[in-house]
């Protein structure tokens, strides 16, 4: 089974981020019930031995805000939040040893869009620098493990077990 261990995202207004995009970018938006923060990606894993291996996690939970706009990619592939709360990098340290999984270049983050084409990248640039210090979102620190179908119209996430 495809499995990943992630947070929920919850983000207000979204409709209206989504709008200002629209003149600068195409992009298949992220539904707002799929938005995570993902702290492992497991690929094809027995959910039985992820969930052996996250029992008895301990972590603190708060809310982690996702502070402005960032872009992934050259040209830009990823319309991002950045989670900059150092206990996420904690808590993803702490999951990735369970699994003997290290990625040393963990970003935390949430992906908004997945950008299919832009239209005026100068103006995405300076789209994305006028969301520089707003809140967008915040993460609600609750580990999951999840299971991802991907479809045709979109990945399904569903939610196997909270820790």
């Amino acid at each position: 089974m495809r499995l990943f261990i992630a947070a929920p995202a919850k983000i207000k207004r979204y409709e209206e981020l989504r709008e200002t995009f629209c003149e600068t970018l195409k992009a298949k938006w992220v539904v707002p019930e799929n938005l995570h923060l993902t702290y492992l990606f497991l690929g094809e894993y027995d959910p039985k031995e992820a969930i052996n291996r996250l029992k008895g996690i301990k972590y603190e939970k708060f809310e982690a805000p996702g502070i402005g706009l960032a872009l992934f990619g050259k040209p830009p592939r990823i319309l991002y939040t950045p989670i900059k709360e150092k206990r996420v990098y904690l808590i993803q340290r702490q999951i990735a040893s369970r699994f003997q999984k290290f990625d040393k270049k963990f970003v935390a983050h949430v992906t908004l869009a997945r950008i299919k084409g832009i239209s005026d990248l100068e103006g995405l640039y300076k789209t994305v620098s006028g969301f520089n210090k707003k809140p967008i979102l915040s993460v609600v620190n609750e580990i999951g493990l999840y299971k991802s179908e991907l479809k045709p119209e979109g990945a399904v996430y569903t939610l196997l077990e909270s820790f």
